[in-house]
């Protein structure tokens, strides 16, 4: 079974990057490129992991995060965040919601595959 991958990410042109390198590896995608649309988007797909940018306009990852898990009922569904601006309290931010994962952009394509990989294990 194809692992879905719902992409949150306000920059279009890193969307359309991951979607497509993901898509050709066999991946079902749900690309979302704003925070507003996240958590109705999780919760009609039912992804199995959520790739979300921590600084978008509007909600923060965190905030989406949250929505996501307390909101969706997906308790499945793992959240890998995607950031380029890492501050040591997210340290604290990431265990308290959750995720299974930090990606520091600019990141490798293996390093991507490697964290959807075991997000679910």
């Amino acid at each position: 079974m194809r692992k879905k991958v719902m992409i949150v990410e306000d920059d279009k042109e890193f969307i359309d990057e991951l979607t497509n390198s993901l898509l050709m590896d066999g991946y079902e995608v749900i690309p979302v490129s704003n925070s507003k649309e996240a958590l109705r988007t999780a919760i009609r797909t039912k992804p199995d992991v959520v790739l979300l940018d921590i600084v978008m306009s509007g909600k923060s990852g965190f905030q989406v995060a949250s929505d996501i898990v307390y909101f969706s009922g997906l308790d499945d569904t793992s959240i890998i965040i995607m950031t380029g601006r890492f501050e040591e309290r997210y340290d604290t931010l990431i265990r308290l919601c959750g995720f299974k994962g930090l990606l520091r952009k600019p990141f490798s394509y293996p390093d991507l595959l490697c964290k959807i990989g075991s997000a679910n294990n």
